[in-house]
């Protein structure tokens, strides 16, 4: 059984729906935010120089990040967007399958997320050998 689905509580106690009337903004949620983030941050660009990290492009949809205050955030802006959309798919994957929403291949579930996993990182190498 995966790890996560082992841990069901704890995850969604973390990530699972918020408390009502909660909202998650201000100094302080930005700051957590990024904290839950740094470990898999570290994951994604291992390796990368700060020269490769800001020849990431900036995929048409994120160019409203050109407004983001660049002292608040820890990669250029075309990397952080690559950074939440694969936080984003890794995310909602494993929310799916917390929920049991991969219906009718969820006793495939590791293999998928394993596959996943697998071409994210061929896409990612391969990006990197572009910058």
């Amino acid at each position: 059984m995966p790890a996560t689905l082992t841990h069901r509580a704890a995850f969604l106690l973390i990530y699972g729906t918020p408390v009502p009337g909660f909202e998650p903004s201000g100094p302080l949620v930005g700051e957590s935010s990024l904290r839950l983030a740094a470990p898999f941050l570290e994951v994604v660009f291992d390796g990368w120089t700060t020269e490769q990290l800001a020849a990431v492009p900036l995929h048409p949809g994120a160019e409203g990040l050109a407004a983001l205050d660049t002292d608040t955030v820890p990669l250029p802006r075309g990397a952080l967007a690559l950074f939440y959309e694969l936080r984003s798919a890794m995310h909602g994957f494993v929310m799916l399958e917390l929920l049991g929403r991969l219906s009718p291949v969820n006793d495939h579930s590791e293999e998928l997320f394993a596959g996943m996993i697998s071409r994210t990182v061929s896409e990612l190498a391969a990006l990197r050998e572009r910058c």
